[in-house]
């Protein structure tokens, strides 16, 4: 419930997802032994078989629609 909660809330104020990722991706170019914020697959916990087909390829949406955004998050 509480990652329910927590994409609720970032839905809900979009801006201050984007402001808080900039500021992230702002570090991660300051200190490239960071990790970019979003892995090359979503974990296993979201793409396992105890989650349903529908909520597996949820998952997938939301990472790929991460992935693309990234390139212009990391303009600013």
């Amino acid at each position: 419930m509480n990652r329910f909660a927590a994409l609720e809330q970032a839905l809900n104020d979009p801006e201050a997802q984007v402001a808080r990722l900039r500021r992230k991706l702002a570090r991660i170019r300051a200190d490239k032994s960071l990790p970019l914020p979003v892995a090359d697959e979503p974990p296993a916990a979201c793409t396992g078989l105890q989650n349903s087909p529908v909520m597996r390829e949820l998952f997938w949406t939301l990472h790929d629609a991460a992935l693309s955004w990234l390139p212009v998050l990391d303009s600013g």
